[in-house]
């Protein structure tokens, strides 16, 4: 028997509101509900389609964070949310700025004890 896909890269389970952009106009707001290395998963109100390139805008520690993003899957509804996973398009420079929060977010999971992802069928 086949066995599951696993991820490449540890998820860390968060709550984080964000703001949804596209083509330089703001398309709604969601929120991370984990996030890796591999990228992430949204729930959101706003129906995303794959092959657009989008922006997430959230703040952390009073940082501004942009991180571009193309939709990697969509998942089912919940109520009336929809949920996506995100697969980031990073400069250099935001993907240092991408790893310091997920860095922050280990850091804070392992102090309280919080979820890490590893398995592809946990989202």
């Amino acid at each position: 028997m086949k066995q599951p896909f696993r991820r490449q890269h540890e998820r860390f389970a968060c709550d984080i509101p964000v703001t949804l952009v596209a083509s330089g106009a703001r398309v709604g707001e969601g929120a991370l509900l984990d996030i890796g290395l591999g990228g992430a998963a949204l729930r959101t109100s706003v129906c995303l389609q794959r092959g657009t390139l989008y922006e997430i805008f959230l703040v952390r520690d009073k940082q501004k964070i942009r991180l571009p993003f193309r939709v990697a899957w969509e998942g089912a509804a919940r109520g009336q949310a929809l949920r996506f996973g995100l697969s980031f398009v990073l400069t250099t420079a935001q993907e240092k700025l991408y790893r310091r929060l997920i860095d922050d977010i280990r850091r804070a999971l392992d102090k309280d004890g919080g979820t890490v992802l590893r398995d592809y069928w946990n989202v």
